[in-house]
């Protein structure tokens, strides 16, 4: 358990050039309220922050948000590098040893990251 941490900030962006978007409407995503973390800017950037210190509401936003990746058929594998990016920041939520983490893509979807920082 990671109570020596009380606060944790989980944030991100991602940068999109139509190839994938973020299905907010999801329900199981809207159902959980997790859709008031997000600003949408222009179409094709979404930002989110959650600030709390509830650690299992970061990984159940984690878990919700691997739901919501909605990527063309023409760019399958940005499904894996989408993942493996969100799996990598879940992965650390309960590790005492790690205070902050950050993972991102590059190529066309730089910009597209999220960051996790326990206090």
């Amino acid at each position: 358990m990671v109570d020596k941490y009380k606060s944790f900030l989980l944030e991100g962006s991602f940068n999109t050039d139509g190839d994938f978007h973020l299905d907010l409407e999801e329900n199981q995503f809207k159902e959980n309220g997790f859709d008031k973390y997000f600003d949408i800017c222009e179409r094709s950037t979404y930002h989110f922050a959650m600030l709390t210190s509830d650690i299992y509401k970061v990984r159940d936003f984690l878990d919700n948000l691997i739901v919501i990746y909605r990527v063309c058929m023409s760019h399958s594998w940005l499904v894996k590098d989408l993942y493996d990016m969100t799996e990598k920041i879940k992965n650390v939520v309960f590790d005492e040893n790690v205070a902050q983490h950050f993972e991102c893509i590059s190529g066309n979807y730089d910009g597209t990251w999220i960051g996790l920082y326990k206090e």
